[in-house]
């Protein structure tokens, strides 16, 4: 099979100089061979050209456009925090109809013009030579433990896999990683953080395990939301405690099972507090959530993203600003109550 991104080099940017107007696109309906070559590992959305060099990510052109600009917003955020990701870049390339890339004949039968134009995001691959990407789904099934997909879960998980596999596993490294993750996931409401949308970088002729870079962040900034009802979002004003409380139905991954049992309407806050009371044992994350509060630019993020050739509308622009100011102030309020509980410890023991 030829490879379907033939060069890096060859990635074209994806422009719409006229801007994104999100209350004229509309959500086409998918077909089922209109993605090409379908990976089990990725599921009908991704694409691995042959030795897994380059993943690329495709979208549909009626609905694919904000997924995207919202991918390479996360990962302008990410690297303003030193969260390492997955680097994306625009592209587009040409498929051939399925049936034909699926046939074991293709020798014998005329290859046809390319069926359409596909576009999305193209990411050189993280991995190196003898690695492979370990699927969270599978380090949470693995040996008999059924974690819940939560941190304290995965943390568990990976002294079950050294134990049981003899592999060095960076599990420092790795919480690290999760932790930076969730923090910025919650910072731009991602509501697609599940288990399979975890990785990591397993290397079995070496025995190691250590943390993949983020791999896969469209649904931030309420995403479900955007795409099952449209400009909706944008046209009618919410207030903090009704976005908090949708947030809280279609999060995907906590902290610790706790939270699953709260209401929705409190369940994001509940998740941020945890965060927040995670880090009182850590200076190293108490250093990182000061920075990320000083670091984040929403808006110098936007201005990366249209380098790219990808504008939006004010509309969009103002509403994500105002779910990065929710999110930002709620983590502030916590940190606050926290140094005061730390505060007031030490005069105690004065």
């Amino acid at each position: 099979m030829e490879p379907i991104i033939k060069s890096f080099k060859r990635y074209k940017l994806i422009k719409y100089p006229e801007g994104m107007l999100l209350n004229d696109y509309d959500i086409a309906p998918r077909e089922s061979d209109d993605t090409g070559v379908v990976t089990e590992k990725f599921g009908g959305n991704w694409f691995v050209t042959p030795k897994g060099r380059v993943i690329f990510k495709n979208y549909d052109v009626d609905d694919g456009r904000l997924r995207i600009v919202n991918e390479l917003l996360y990962d302008e955020l990410a690297k303003q925090i030193g969260l390492p990701v997955a680097k994306y870049l625009p592209a587009e390339y040409k498929s051939y109809p399925i049936h034909y890339l699926l046939r074991i004949d293709k020798d014998k039968i005329e290859k046809p013009e390319p069926e359409k134009i596909h576009i999305g995001l193209a990411s050189v691959s993280v991995l190196k030579k003898d690695e492979r990407l370990f699927n969270g789904g599978r380090l949470l099934d693995y040996d008999g433990f059924f974690g819940e997909e939560t941190l304290k879960d995965y943390i568990k998980a990976l002294e079950i896999f050294e134990k049981s596999e003899g592999y060095s596993v960076d599990k420092k490294g790795i919480k690290s990683q999760l932790y930076k993750m969730m923090v910025l996931d919650a910072l731009t409401f991602n509501e697609d953080r599940h288990l399979g949308n975890v990785f990591f970088i397993r290397n079995d002729k070496e025995k190691y395990l250590k943390a993949s870079p983020v791999i896969d962040s469209e649904l931030c900034f309420l995403g479900v939301n955007i795409w099952i009802k449209k400009s909706e979002c944008l046209e009618n004003a919410k207030t903090v405690n009704e976005v908090l409380a949708e947030h809280g139905q279609k999060i995907r991954m906590f902290v610790n099972n706790d939270i699953k049992n709260e209401e929705p309407k409190n369940r994001y806050k509940a998740n941020v507090k945890a965060l927040v009371d995670l880090s009182a044992n850590s200076n190293n994350m108490q250093k990182f959530l000061n920075y990320t509060l000083k670091r984040i630019d929403i808006n110098k993020a936007f201005k990366n993203v249209e380098k790219m050739g990808y504008e939006v509308t004010p509309d969009y622009k103002e509403y994500v600003n105002n779910l990065i100011n929710i999110s930002t102030g709620l983590l502030k309020k916590y940190m606050k109550e926290l140094n005061k509980v730390d505060e007031s410890a030490k005069e105690k023991t004065l």
